[in-house]
This record gives C-alpha cells, structure tokens and sequence, in this order.
C-alpha cells in the first residue's frame, strides 16, 4: 500500500517495486481529480497485471468510470468497482497468486487498511 499520487511518488514507488523484483501484480487505483494522475498511471502500468480502479471517498475523486478512461490508456486490463473496500475485497480474491498494491490516494490508502487487516486476520485462522 502506497499513496503515491503525483510523479515523484511514482517514480519512488516504482523504484521500490523493482528493487523488489515485484510486477504482474494487481493494483486497486483511485486518485483526486487535482492530482497528476496519467504519469503516475504510466509509471505503474509496467508493473500491474490489471487495475481495478475505484472512487476515493473524497469529494474531490474522480469517479471510478472517469478515472477507468484514464486508466484504459496505459493498461490493457482495468475493472471498475466504484466502492473501494468492495475493490480490495475483489482484488483479494483475484489476484491469482500476484500480489496486491493500492496506491493513489493517502484517503484511499486509509479507507482500505481495515480491510486488509480483517482479511489478513482471516487468512492466518
């Protein structure tokens, strides 16, 4: 989990990603509309399998089918899901062995950590 949401952050996450010999992963994605999304999406597009983009619960989201068009451009594989816990709990059970990332949005970021956790805790029982 990431809140890269302007090109430096990309670039940084990106980084992170490679040194850590990670990619074909799944990304749940959703950014504020007064970000600069496309070049982050550019940057992560070479390490996502798909994206499963989303609305951050913020009001200056883009919705998640806006955001999908942005999306298209650089990745060939992107499901909408408008609700993002509901995006977290799809990601989960289709990430097919990949690993998951969320990034875009410190507000996406702190909506979907309870998630996670809750999941985590189910998979250690």
């Amino acid at each position: 989990m990431d809140g890269a949401h302007n090109p430096n952050g990309g670039q940084a996450l990106c980084d992170a990603l490679k040194s850590l010999g990670l990619h074909d992963l799944t990304a749940v994605v959703g950014m504020l509309r007064d970000k600069d999304c496309l070049p982050v999406l550019r940057m992560m597009a070479p390490y996502c399998a798909r994206m499963i983009v989303t609305t951050v619960p913020n009001p200056r989201s883009y919705s998640a089918e806006e955001f999908a068009a942005l999306a298209r451009g650089v990745c060939p594989h992107v499901t909408v899901c408008p609700d993002c816990e509901q995006a977290v709990r799809q990601a989960l059970s289709t990430t097919e062995g990949r690993g998951l990332l969320v990034f875009g949005s410190l507000y996406l970021a702190s909506a979907v950590r309870p998630v996670l956790l809750e999941e985590l805790q189910k998979a250690k029982k």
